[in-house]
């Protein structure tokens, strides 16, 4: 069930489902579907402060200095497809991060300053096709980073810092069509 934005929070403008802020939301959005929190001067995203955001399908939190902690935040969002983190300092993905976005099929991470990959980084994105960790510090990618991107068909990891990349680092992904290492140390 859709329901309208009734209250939309200050500073931000609502139409719809959707709902574009320029400060800081985190109030009233239990119905919206599209939420772009981009370039807003966040600096953190509390764990409690989207718990009441399930119906979320496109998510942009991009271009913010937000500092996301090593919790899956996002394992509520059950129903998002498209979720956008570029160039918000996300330094490291730890296991299970991604944990729950099942239906993610667009997942932006590029620009950011993640060094290396844990162990199933990725687990839960079960539908993700494309994987764009491009424009990263990335210089080390465990193994199995990957496992469980049932659907991924392309990645890329040019303009990093890698000097090696292992098949062990790359388990698990038994669809993959396109690897991208270029400008690397490889």
């Amino acid at each position: 069930i859709m329901h309208d934005i009734t209250l939309c929070p200050t500073g931000c403008q609502c139409t719809g489902h959707a709902v574009l802020c320029s400060t800081n939301p985190v109030e009233s959005l239990a119905f919206a579907t599209v939420l772009v929190i981009r370039s807003s001067e966040i600096l953190s995203i509390e764990p409690d402060a989207l718990t009441d955001i399930e119906a979320l399908i496109y998510f942009d939190i991009s271009h913010n200095l937000i500092e996301i902690g090593t919790e899956p935040y996002f394992q509520r969002f059950r129903s998002l497809v498209a979720f956008y983190m570029t160039n918000v300092s996300l330094a490291n993905v730890p296991t299970g991060f991604f944990r729950g976005l099942i239906n993610v099929k667009e997942l932006h991470i590029q620009e950011n300053d993640i060094v290396s990959t844990a162990s199933r980084s990725f687990t839960g994105l079960s539908s993700l096709p494309h994987l764009d960790l491009s424009q990263q510090k990335l210089h080390r990618i465990e193994k199995c980073s990957f496992e469980g991107l049932l659907k991924l068909l392309s990645l890329n990891l040019s303009h990093n810092l890698l000097v090696s990349l292992t098949t062990d680092s790359l388990c698990g992904l038994t669809n993959l069509q396109s690897l991208d290492i270029s400008s690397n140390d490889i």
